[in-house]
């Protein structure tokens, strides 16, 4: 399971910050500032939002919580993807959601539905977004804290 202050709902990942970028997937703190500047006022005009939390639901390596807000994530996920210098890799469509932990292990399915089954329908809590943070973490560290680099208030 994830540590508490490790729980977010990822909006766009925009790679790794590092002093010399030389991976596809990585960023000096220039570009991120550039990126923040760029996107600020875009997403800014958004209109605050609230979201609820629940069921659980898990994709092949990780249980989450199914994020319901009415489409905002999307829109502001799809807004901010103009503004990456580097096309994000589009295998997999956009799902928002809080991962709540990581399979450890390859095994079989099993029961694995079952067991979450139960909290299928369940609701987690309703929380109401007024602002977009962008956050870095180490990476030499599981679970680190997410560092808050800037603040995007939503202000539609």
């Amino acid at each position: 399971m994830h540590p508490d202050h490790f729980l977010h709902i990822p909006l766009q990942e925009l790679g790794f910050v590092v002093d010399n970028p030389q991976q596809r997937d990585e960023l000096s703190i220039d570009r991120l500032d550039e990126f923040i500047t760029l996107a600020r006022d875009p997403i800014a005009a958004f209109p605050p939002f609230a979201i609820r939390l629940g069921g659980v639901n898990s994709f092949r390596d990780a249980p989450f919580l199914d994020v319901h807000d009415n489409g905002w994530c999307a829109r502001i996920h799809h807004r901010l993807r103009n503004f990456v210098a580097i096309p994000p890799d589009t295998t997999y469509p956009f799902v928002p959601h809080v991962t709540i932990g990581h399979y450890t292990a390859q095994a079989p399915m099993g029961h694995l539905p079952a067991t979450l089954a139960q909290w299928r329908d369940s609701d987690f809590g309703e929380i109401n977004v007024s602002e977009v943070g962008v956050v870095t973490l180490a990476l030499d560290e599981p679970y680190p804290p997410l560092q808050l680099h800037d603040m995007i208030r939503l202000n539609g």
